[in-house]
């Protein structure tokens, strides 16, 4: 195993020519990332879920129900229903074509349930573009403990994410996130090691800013406040596009790309960071799609629907093809 993990933490890989593992160790002077606070990360990520779990059901459930949301319930068994029971017998599960569902929600008269898809929260941290994303960059680099708070925190908070996104609504676009979520946890943990702090943590900021907008974005459609929620997507939109179609390529990525090797010598290590960078920015722009969708929808129909919807939750995919 020893032999493994020498192999697999090989300077000549993770580190710019010339230096060593020893060179990144804390002093009395500078601070450094310690590659040991990683593992607490998943532990922390437990106490995230427990918090989350607690909130949800003694704060934010009792205040959406003193807006009029009504508390899920456990299900009961369905009535007979003889049309749905004869196309599932006719065609067979997992059989029936768009416009199949269609007809029998038409014909049955049931509802097709939308919803916004699920983020998280914001976060506040330094704004640096460029090539100072580099300057400073490994040795003499220190981490200042509130930017250490941040990074571990949203560390955790990705690993809650990644550990619960199996137990939340399904959606079209769930192998995407997943792999959204491993792509960023690969990069925070790079970053971490090889002291990338505020490269990553320019790239987390990114991600957190347009989450404000969006989650007040769900809370206006769920009390049924569609002024507030059309404002408040649309200002999501603007955000989003600013921060994650121009800053994060044309800023972002540039410097790491284009600027990054003028200033330090390449290491193998940042072809895989940069790889994953250009991940995200796919992703991104995969997303964006759906974003047009949601606004497309909402001019032609004045109502704000998420397009992921998952038809294994609800009979949105009917809907949006019909």
């Amino acid at each position: 195993m020893g032999q493994f993990l020498d192999w697999f933490w090989n300077p000549e890989f993770w580190l710019p020519p010339g230096m060593k593992w020893t060179d990144l160790r804390s002093t009395d002077e500078i601070s450094y990332p310690d590659p040991a606070d990683v593992y607490y990360t998943v532990l922390y990520a437990l106490v995230l879920i427990a918090i989350r779990y607690l909130v949800e059901r003694l704060i934010f459930n009792p205040l959406g129900q003193s807006f009029g949301l009504k508390a899920h319930s456990a299900l009961s068994a369905p009535e007979d229903n003889p049309i749905l029971e004869t196309a599932y017998k006719t065609k067979g599960r997992g059989q029936l074509s768009h416009q199949d569902i269609e007809a029998l929600a038409k014909r049955t008269d049931l509802k097709v349930a939308m919803y916004l898809l699920r983020l998280f929260g914001s976060s506040r941290i330094m704004h640096i573009m460029g090539k100072t994303v580099f300057l400073g960059f490994f040795k003499v680099l220190s981490i200042p403990f509130d930017l250490k708070a941040y990074y571990l925190f949203e560390f955790s908070m990705y690993w809650s994410l990644l550990i619960t996104i199996s137990m939340d609504v399904k959606r079209k676009d769930f192998w995407e996130m997943f792999a959204h979520h491993v792509v960023t946890l690969t990069l925070m943990a790079l970053g971490w090691f090889v002291n990338l702090t505020r490269m990553a943590c320019i790239i987390l900021l990114l991600h957190d800013t347009s989450d404000i907008f969006l989650e007040a974005a769900k809370m206006g459609t769920y009390v049924k406040k569609k002024t507030f929620a059309d404002v408040t997507f649309s200002l999501f939109a603007i955000v989003w596009i600013i921060t994650r179609l121009w800053i994060f390529p044309f800023y972002i990525a540039h410097s790491s790309m284009i600027e990054a090797p003028k200033i330090i010598p390449m290491f193998p290590a940042y072809y895989v960071f940069n790889g994953m960078v250009a991940f995200l920015i796919g992703l991104h722009v995969f997303w964006t799609y759906f974003i047009f969708k949601v606004i497309r929808k909402a001019l032609a129909s004045g109502e704000v629907t998420d397009t992921r919807s998952s038809s294994e939750s609800s009979m949105a995919e009917s809907e949006e093809d019909g």
